[in-house]
């Protein structure tokens, strides 16, 4: 589609020639994203390359570009639906506004490095280890060395992309000084509807309300895994917390959660649970990929195909909590965006935001270690007893706490990396670990192990978003329990085989879609606008 001078032509028909190659061009990148991340093949992920470069060449158009800007900056479209559209297209217009040998250069890059990334598997004894096994000997293991061989494996992936994720860097920060933002981040925050000094004044804020739970339950981890290790508090190193990134809490004795979902079918589970809701999710099931394969992606993501029902979901399952909780939380992705209003312009199916979509995904994904959950649809043996119901609780408060001041680590070294990319960014890395985390890096330790992190790559400027799920997934949660369910003393599992929390989910989060901004989303819903104060009361202040 060429497109000159624009300035006379009305929006609308514009519009609706332009969704004529959009449209098809969307869901043929899609196709092949789908492809490439559950074969691994490098067929598909050419394929993928060529198929995203077609459909970004359609949003780069600079003529499109201004023409949608200075409609946008006249106020020429004034009725909401179209208003709306021409915002988020002009949107996704200005983040793609490179050259073409830049576009391909990115597409080219970013393509091969999600590659090695769904082809990775740590070597362990000589032999290939999947992510799975890596966790699944951090969770179990007592030993110091074994933990800390998985650890250092896991951490290969990082000098294999390094380099090659500086050079997007270095094409995202073009781009952005380009349009006339300092770097990719700023670029990234305003695209999406964020301010970035208000964002960091919030982040502040969880920063200063967590460091003290924070410290307390990290005094408990270390006493709790000096025993298991033999390995004086002080000298526990990263390998020794569970995780390869410590975003969730070790296993701890008389807490752990993983019995209860031993042989478990967690499909089945999941379907119960939706089916409380009168939430369908059999036909999404049938479209999706949920177990481990070679090549395939490691990790667990939803697509939405087509804007029109073709919904799916990637996971790796294990009957494990961490994949009980992940089930839930991809399916709540999938259902939110299965249920908006069919009626919806093409441009208005999907998420008012994507930390909306986050907050409904975080809301079911807490379940899992939901005494309701457990006892109701899990079938654990004694699952209301007041012992199963503190350990339940107290491992959802403990993930929550040090889920953020993970994700701590994740927003603030982003500013970093796209601030000052030619830093010292392996030290960079571990100052903000130690700083939030606690953490110290092993002696001697220089390594790019911030590119083991794959959203740092594939999803840039992202996890602020995890962030801001889970303070409206707590608004959320408490708005749904006193006002809809009508329950004064309640949690997350009040919900479970209640249809009218499902009904309440489709009319006033799914539905809507995209029609109005996120602001405007939350404050309709809960009657007020999002901020952090329910988080904080239900995970940061003690009992």
């Amino acid at each position: 589609m060429t497109l000159n001078d624009l300035s006379p032509v009305p929006f609308e028909p514009w519009l609706e020639k332009f969704l004529e190659e959009y449209v098809p061009r969307e869901r043929a990148f899609n196709e092949a994203l789908w492809k490439a991340q559950t074969t691994g093949r490098k067929e598909d992920e050419g394929d993928l390359a060529a198929k995203e470069i077609r459909f970004r060449k359609l949003l780069q158009d600079p003529a499109g570009y201004r023409y949608l800007a200075g409609l946008e900056k006249q106020r020429e479209v004034r009725e909401p639906p179209a208003r709306r559209q021409l915002v988020l297209l002009r949107r996704e217009f200005e983040e793609n506004q490179m050259d073409e040998k830049t576009l391909e250069q990115a597409i080219d890059l970013r393509v091969r490095i999600e590659s090695e990334y769904n082809n990775f598997r740590s070597r362990l004894g000589g032999e290939e280890v999947t992510d799975n096994r890596i966790r699944e000997i951090l969770r179990d293991s007592g030993d110091s060395g074994e933990v800390k061989a998985a650890w250092e494996a896991s951490k290969e992936i990082g000098p294999r992309v390094a380099d090659r994720i500086l050079e997007l860097v270095e094409i995202r920060n073009r781009v952005a000084l380009q349009l006339g933002h300092p770097n990719h981040q700023v670029l990234a925050l305003k695209l999406a509807e964020l301010d970035p000094e208000e964002l960091f004044k919030l982040l502040d804020r969880i920063d200063r309300v967590t460091a003290a739970p924070y410290q307390t339950i990290k005094q408990s981890i270390d006493a709790e895994l000096s025993a298991r290790f033999h390995v004086p508090a002080a000298e526990l190193a990263p390998w020794h917390y569970g995780d390869p990134f410590f975003q969730a809490p070790p296993r701890r004795s008389g807490a752990d959660l993983d019995p209860f979902y031993e042989g478990k079918d967690l499909v089945e589970l999941a379907t119960r649970f939706f089916d409380g809701l009168g939430l369908e999710i059999r036909d999404l099931l049938e479209r999706s990929d949920l177990y481990e394969r070679p090549g395939k992606c490691q990790h667990a993501f939803c697509m939405d195909m087509n804007r029109q029902g073709d919904v799916r979901v990637l996971c790796n399952l294990k009957s494990k909590e961490k994949w009980m909780g992940t089930m839930l939380h991809e399916f709540g992705h999938a259902v939110y965006d299965k249920y908006f209003d069919p009626a919806l312009p093409h441009l208005l199916r999907g998420p008012a935001h994507i930390f909306c979509t986050e907050a409904i995904a975080m809301l079911f994904g807490r379940l899992s270690q939901n005494r309701r959950f457990l006892s109701e649809l899990a079938g654990a043996s004694g699952g209301g007893s007041e012992a199963i119901s503190r350990a339940a609780r107290e491992e959802l408060r403990r993930g929550q706490i040090i889920f953020m001041r993970w994700a701590l680590v994740m927003v603030h070294f982003e500013r970093e990396l796209y601030g000052n990319p030619g830093q010292d960014l392996n030290r960079r890395w571990w100052d903000l670990v130690e700083r939030f985390q606690g953490l110290k890096p092993p002696p001697g330790r220089n390594a790019p192990d911030w590119a083991t992190k794959i959203h740092i790559a594939t999803s840039p400027v992202y996890y602020q978003n995890y962030m801001l799920g889970e303070l409206a997934a707590s608004q959320l949660e408490n708005y749904l329990i006193k006002e809809v369910l009508g329950e004064k003393n309640g949690d997350g599992g009040s919900m479970i085989g209640r249809r009218e929390a499902g009904r309440f989910l489709v009319e006033h989060i799914f539905r809507p879609g995209r029609r109005w901004p996120w602001s405007e989303l939350i404050r309709k819903a809960t009657g007020k606008p999002l901020d952090a104060e329910h988080f904080i009361e239900q995970f940061a202040r003690r009992e």
